[in-house]
């Protein structure tokens, strides 16, 4: 077995992705480099558990990709099914194991995120509550970071931005679920609403959690507010590029072009909620998650 079938299979680029997510979490509650350790702790529990997901994702939809995608790294033979199921406890164990030692707090949210990936994969995969099963797998990542302060979890702002987490995450697996259905347009509608509510809400919690108005803002100390509302709007703007081109041309290397986006510049949401939040120097360990998100996509797909 090559690496990097393995580093494939699980998504690698999208693995790093998790890690500034619920990192975002937490210092948007006001965690701080000082406590470095939980900062580590709450990524590598993040990553472990998206990880294991994703295995679990390929290994029910196997038969499908022996159909549809058969170039795949479980049903082309490069990854040995037996090593992905075992991946799978590994990386549970570990993410379950850190998150007991972290603290009860971190321990019950990471509880319902597992149950959350479990009953996506295992019977929600193709129902109607698919997209939102996914969806609310990001947003309890989020406030995996959240549950590093007490009734962290709990906050209005906290809570907001899960919820925009959710939409976001929800729109873009209802794009994704037109890949192999060439011509169609109404998942490719659905999604891209949900995908623009959830944005909207992220800016929603930035502004409250800012103690800003749309029209209350203090120029000279806003700084790093109005930094992280720009970047939201050159997302959004980019966003709607490729999702134009899809919706124009339908077909799946278009609408893998969305969900790709969508994923992969997910850590610019995470970027701009902390620069907002906590300022310049706390956006340093999402710079990093995302840079090498950015350069293992290069030759790893993230669909």
């Amino acid at each position: 077995m090559k690496l990097q079938s393995f580093l494939r299979l699980i998504r690698l680029p999208n693995v790093f992705t998790a890690g500034c997510n619920s990192l975002a979490g937490a210092f948007f509650v006001g965690v701080t480099f000082d406590r470095w350790p939980e900062l580590i702790a709450v990524a590598t529990i993040s990553m472990s558990i998206y990880a294991a997901g994703i295995l679990l994702n390929d290994l029910f939809d196997l038969e499908e990709d022996r159909i549809e995608r058969p170039e795949r790294p479980l049903p082309s033979g490069a990854v040995p099914i037996r090593l992905a199921y075992f991946m799978v406890s590994v990386f549970t164990f570990v993410g379950v194991l850190i998150a007991g030692l972290l603290s009860t707090e971190v321990f019950i949210t990471a509880m319902p995120l597992m149950a959350f990936v479990d009953s996506y994969n295992q019977w929600g995969k193709k129902t109607v509550l698919g997209p939102w099963l996914m969806g609310m797998c990001r947003g309890y990542n989020f406030g995996l970071g959240l549950s590093l302060v007490p009734l962290g979890f709990f906050t209005w702002t906290g809570i907001l931005a899960m919820l925009g987490y959710t939409f976001y995450i929800s729109g873009i697996t209802y794009i994704s679920r037109q890949e192999t259905k060439t011509g169609e347009t109404k998942g490719l509608r659905q999604g891209f609403i949900l995908l623009i509510a959830g944005m909207a809400m992220v800016i929603a919690a930035m502004l409250l959690h800012s103690n800003r108005t749309i029209y209350g803002f203090d120029i000279q100390n806003d700084v790093p507010l109005l930094g992280g509302l720009l970047i939201l709007m050159v997302l959004m703007k980019r966003l709607t590029t490729v999702w134009k081109t899809a919706f124009a041309e339908p077909r799946p290397e278009t609408i893998q072009n969305v969900v790709k986006t969508g994923i992969i510049n997910l850590p610019l949401i995470d970027f701009a909620i902390v620069l907002a939040a906590a300022g310049p120097l706390a956006t340093i360990p999402i710079v990093i998650l995302f840079s090498l998100a950015r350069l293992t996509a290069r030759k790893l797909y993230t669909t």
